[in-house]
């Protein structure tokens, strides 16, 4: 039985980097090809890639977390977008329609979300050559 993530590119942000690498272990043991940052202004360099980005938002600053996920959020046909918060209210809420998925949820509901957002899978890296 195949993995249910097998290929698909997942962005993982978090504050906290203990947290991030637990959650990418789990992310990567479903099969999927997982980017982790701890900084908002680096996801940029990965979010392009990916079909999903999981954005942790408790730890991060409320006035740069926000510009960040705006920014996703405006981007029409960007990666499916799953913030993970335990505030309420959330910092940030979707406020566009768009080609793929926003939604906020509770920490305890992340992996479950995820496993649910994902399309088809992402095209498969090519090697790199020089």
């Amino acid at each position: 039985m195949a993995n249910p993530l097998d290929g698909v590119r997942i962005a993982l942000v978090c504050a906290d980097f203990r947290v991030l690498e637990d959650c990418a272990v789990q992310v990567r043991q479903w099969g999927a090809l997982v980017y982790t940052r701890t900084v908002l202004n680096q996801l940029d360099d990965v979010a392009e890639a990916c079909a999903v980005v999981v954005v942790f938002a408790d730890g991060f600053a409320d006035a740069g977390l926000r510009a960040c996920l705006d920014g996703l959020e405006r981007w029409q046909e960007g990666p499916t977008l799953l913030v993970v918060t335990d505030r309420s209210p959330p910092v940030w809420n979707p406020s566009l329609e768009r080609d793929r998925p926003a939604v906020v949820v509770a920490r305890s509901e992340w992996t479950t979300r995820l496993l649910g957002l994902t399309g088809p899978p992402t095209e498969p890296e090519l090697p790199f050559t020089d």
